[in-house]
Parts: C-alpha cells; structure tokens; sequence
C-alpha cells in the first residue's frame, strides 16, 4: 500500500492524492528531484498494477 510515511521514508512529496473507486484508479501528484525516488515511493505497487509516469509541470497561465 502506498502511504504518506512511505512517501517521506522515499523523499517524495505528495502534493495531491485523489482516489477514483469506479475505475479503481488512484492519481498522485507528487515532487521529486530523482525518478528513483519516485519507483521507490511506488514500489508497493509496481507488482501487481500497472503504473504511468508522466513528468510534469505547473502551468502560467
């Protein structure tokens, strides 16, 4: 299970957490200064489902 303590335990910041049960699908927005910090954050996971990791940033606008 990802979890907040996880996250810090990582170095990884999580900015937004939001859960979608009908698609059983969770969306992190997190703050990291190295994608190996990121694959440790989601290692509880990476196992058993499948998940995107798309780079990106804050909008001007």
């Amino acid at each position: 299970m990802i979890t907040s303590e996880g996250a810090e335990k990582a170095g990884v910041k999580v900015i937004l957490a939001l859960g979608g049960r009908p698609e059983h699908r969770a969306v992190y927005v997190v703050d990291t200064d190295e994608v190996d910090k990121l694959y440790e954050f989601l290692s509880p996971a990476l196992s058993w489902t499948k998940c995107d990791i798309a780079p990106v940033r804050e909008l001007d606008f």
